[in-house]
């Protein structure tokens, strides 16, 4: 019963430094894991999402609103935007 307990802590705190880093509530995460120690791969799923956004998208340098790499113009501005290279 004690390693159980042990485990859940070392994954809650696991959990709780990549939920602070993905932006996430790291309280709540830790909870979570600590009770429900699998539920830090759902966490990994989406951090994992949330990191091929952030390299499919970029800042809009004339409204600040995120736009696709690739893009010529602006969907939100309408502005003529030079188009980053997209990292692999």
């Amino acid at each position: 019963m004690f390693h159980y307990i042990l485990i859940g802590i070392a994954v809650g705190f696991i959990a709780s430094i990549f939920a602070n880093k993905y932006g996430k509530n790291p309280v709540f995460w830790f909870w979570l894991c600590l009770v429900f120690p699998f539920a830090i791969l759902f966490l990994f799923a989406q951090g994992d999402n949330q990191e091929k956004q952030a390299n499919e998208y970029t800042e809009c340098p004339y409204c600040a609103e995120l736009i696709k790499k690739k893009a010529k113009v602006c969907k939100h501005c309408g502005r003529d935007v030079i188009p980053k290279e997209v990292e692999l």
